[in-house]
């Protein structure tokens, strides 16, 4: 259970079922409407679909080719808005279209690029350009010149961490007034005389609301199963992987497998992301990992454009299944990316919503439009005409340019921790104007680095468990920080039994979440090839 408790038998304007980045939002733009607000996510925040994406804040340039128009508008939209609220964990990002003839013409790149750049008005971002062949080549090692005739630029934007944009969310609704709880299963929706009045939590308990949204991603069908079933299924499951290889390009590129699926190579931190792939999904989304079949296509795929790249040097993969609107006669990559908000009034029951699709970028989108929904029910029009959250940064993101802060805020995080090395620039880069918070509670040994080489610090450990929900490993290792990834057993023992400290765990404990955490640590791991031969763990 998280740190925020719920009083006993509370009734709330609105309970919002899935910690998700769909959910997080909605939780936060009700809260700052001014609703009473309880936020349940069965894991940890993030730990769902929001963690296992490519990490674009992007407008989706292939939607172009399915006419998906106000989509891409939107999300370039929504991707101006991250840039500005949230600058530490969303930086622009350069991307590269190399010209091959089974890619697309000039004229066709020239076009699409010149609408991309018309619907993202207003950007911050610089516009389109285009490369010669050997300017290309000169600026992507290794990128196969066979048949190449030159290239295109543009930007869009990437999260840095998913996952901490998800908790700054949910520190913000909280902030707010919302009671937020992570590990916290629904079991069933209360349902009585066609009204939707509450939910029931493992365990017995009850949590009234005058209205309910069910944002639980690809476990929306799963919510409403266990109370009433339904006519057909909202979500359509489909999975993505990625591999992560040594870095190797300083731009992001959009390429063409053969089967004309369109796939990124995208440089993260001292890393490289290959992905994704889009098959559909049965099954419990927690179980979804890459399979042989996945890497090679991808892997088969990614030397085609680098056949001299560290593309085999596989350093962990991961899977994540999108929560797609159920569109029947599509294939899989076809299907809309828009989100839907299903009222099941339409089915019965008054007073329970749930969202379909969405992507990370149109989150805040999305959650504006379900609450304008809430608040039309619950008959509040001051608040339906509220929208708060057009405005204003998230906790970590400064009131000032973010360059002119970073510079300053670094200076100063420098005399803090009175090192020379790469400490100040990793606490404001991954906090924001919230990096003193990470040293106020510090430990004498806060500052020592927890793994030789790498940036993180012990304070970001207690931190996490002391401010940020964090009560087992896995939310330590994975989402409140990347210290996880990729895996390290050794490593692993020492968070658990630095957690063991300050939650009171027994050693029967600390064990049992070192378990767990090496059990959840199979789903990135890189599958055997045909033969038997054994994987590479991530």
């Amino acid at each position: 259970m998280g740190s925020c408790a719920v009083a006993a038998s509370p009734r709330f304007d609105l309970v919002v079922i899935g910690g998700g980045i769909n959910g997080a939002g909605i939780a936060r733009d009700a809260a700052m409407r001014g609703l009473s607000v309880c936020l349940l996510e069965r894991g940890d925040w993030g730990e769902g679909t929001s963690s296992r994406s490519s990490m674009l804040a992007h407008g989706g340039l292939r939607y172009l080719e399915q006419f998906e128009l106000g989509l891409v508008h939107e999300a370039l939209q929504e991707r101006e808005r991250l840039l500005r609220h949230a600058p530490h964990l969303v930086r622009p990002l350069r991307f590269v279209y190399p010209l091959y003839p089974h890619i697309a013409s000039r004229r066709t790149v020239r076009v699409g690029l010149w609408l991309y750049d018309t619907l993202s008005h207003g950007k911050s971002v610089p516009k389109r350009n285009y490369l010669r062949r050997d300017a290309l080549l000169a600026e992507i090692p290794h990128l196969r010149g066979d048949g190449l005739a030159g290239g295109a630029t543009y930007w869009d934007g990437q999260f840095l961490n998913v996952e901490r944009l998800v908790w700054e969310l949910v520190q913000d609704a909280r902030r707010h007034g919302a009671a937020c709880r992570n590990h916290t299963a629904v079991v069933r929706l209360l349902v009585a005389d066609g009204v939707c009045g509450g939910v029931e939590l493992e365990g017995g308990e009850r949590i009234e609301g005058k209205a309910v949204v069910n944002a639980a991603g690809p476990w929306v069908d799963d919510v409403l199963d266990a109370s009433f079933p339904l006519r057909h299924q909202l979500i359509r499951k489909t999975k993505g992987i990625h591999l992560v290889v040594p870095r190797f390009i300083d731009a992001a590129l959009i390429v063409r497998a053969k089967d004309g699926r369109a796939f990124f190579f995208i440089p993260w931190r001292e890393f490289t992301i290959i992905g994704t792939t889009d098959t559909d999904f049965q099954g419990d989304a927690r179980d979804a990992s890459a399979d042989e079949a996945d890497v090679e296509y991808l892997r088969e795929a990614a030397k085609w454009y680098f056949p001299d790249a560290p593309i085999d040097q596989i350093q962990w993969t991961y899977a994540g299944v999108r929560p797609l609107v159920n569109q029947e006669g599509l294939t899989e990559s076809n299907v809309t990316r828009r989100h839907l908000v299903h009222d099941h009034h339409d089915d019965g029951v008054a007073g329970l919503w749930s969202v379909q699709g969405g992507k990370l970028t149109t989150y805040r989108s999305l959650s504006e439009q379900v609450v304008d929904r809430v608040a039309a029910h619950l008959r509040r029009p001051r608040i339906r005409r509220s929208h708060p959250t057009r405005q204003g940064t998230l906790p970590g993101g400064p009131v000032v340019d973010w360059q002119v802060f970073r510079t300053a805020a670094v200076a100063a995080a420098r005399l803090q921790v009175a090192r020379v090395d790469d400490t100040a620039e990793h606490l404001v880069d991954t906090y924001g104007a919230q990096w003193r918070s990470v040293l106020a509670d510090m430990a004498p040994d806060g500052l020592q680095r927890v793994v030789d080489g790498r940036p993180f610090v012990w304070a970001e450990v207690d931190h996490a468990v002391l401010r940020e929900d964090a009560t087992h490993l896995g939310d330590v290792l994975l989402r409140r920080t990347h210290l996880g990834l990729p895996a390290d057993t050794d490593l692993a023992r020492r968070v658990a039994d630095r957690m063991a400290g300050l939650l009171g765990w027994d050693a029967e404990e600390a064990e049992r979440q070192r378990q767990e955490h090496e059990r959840a640590m199979q789903r990135f791991a890189v599958p055997a090839p045909a033969g038997g031969a054994v994987g590479r763990g991530p």
